[in-house]
């Protein structure tokens, strides 16, 4: 049984993404003993995790918590109040007019980081047949399309009224997304002394663009505040990559991770 050590201080952080990845060895050990993985697929979960709560250290409501991927609770909080082994956290998902409305939710708490990073493990690769394959490709682009067609991370239809987005907004998120991943996976690789496997990727296999240089390490976001349910606020065109970086620490974005 690989044994990942004792966890590291947050930084410096080149030593945080080493300890993850022996945490995450050990979570697919458990999860599928015997069953191969590849260090790409390591790398791309890895920035997952470092985009939703940088291994549950950011921000700070989530310490403890060894909640890699901002996975939520089956059930919201009744009166403002979640359930043992969870906690409450705002978030919001974008409806057909392009608007970011707010709700809040129960969040899952686990017992060890092990444990948070397994249940992250299997839902992006196993519970998703979509995201697996992508995965194990390597393209960011079909991995970020295939985060949101089965709703990790964004959305392809309304939830409130069910209805489809609009394409254009589909893309949007599928764009935004793919900036979200490449920065951590630059950190990731510099950290570990491994190639960059994700680099920037604009469309569908094939058609890969940027060079994938290793990025510098970053520092997890600032810690936000739960959104107001029902809140609406105008969403954002063409975002730049610096504010899509900056988000990515707050860990906002509508999601169906249960």
């Amino acid at each position: 049984m690989i044994d990942p050590g004792p966890e590291p201080p947050d930084y410096p952080s080149p030593p945080v993404h080493v300890w993850a990845r022996s945490v995450l060895r050990a979570a697919w050990e458990q999860l599928k003993p015997g069953e191969p993985i590849s260090d790409r697929m390591f790398q791309i979960v890895g920035a997952v995790a470092v985009n939703e709560s940088y291994y549950a250290k950011s921000p700070a409501a989530w310490k403890g918590s060894n909640n890699w991927g901002s996975i939520q609770s089956k059930k919201g909080p009744v009166d403002g109040v979640c359930g043992p082994d969870s906690f409450i956290w705002g978030d919001y998902h974008i409806n057909a007019q392009g608007q970011k409305v707010g709700y809040s939710w129960c969040y899952r708490s686990y017992p060890t980081p092990v444990d948070g990073a397994k249940d992250l493990l299997k839902l992006i690769l196993v519970d998703r047949p979509s995201v697996y394959k992508a995965a194990k490709e390597g393209n960011l682009y079909d991995f970020a399309r295939a985060m949101v067609e089965t709703h990790y991370l964004g959305s392809t239809v309304d939830p409130a009224t069910k209805q489809p987005l609009p394409p254009a907004l589909v893309e949007k998120q599928i764009q935004e997304i793919v900036v979200r991943y490449a920065k951590p996976c630059g950190t990731i690789s510099a950290a570990l002394g491994e190639p960059n496997y994700w680099p920037i990727a604009t469309g569908p296999s094939g058609q890969t663009g940027g060079t994938g240089a290793p990025g510098t390490p970053g520092t997890p976001g600032t810690p936000g505040t739960p959104a107001t349910p029902g809140a609406t606020v105008e969403a954002p065109s063409g975002i730049a990559i610096a504010i899509v970086t900056l988000l990515s620490g707050l860990g906002l974005w509508w999601i169906s991770r249960r």
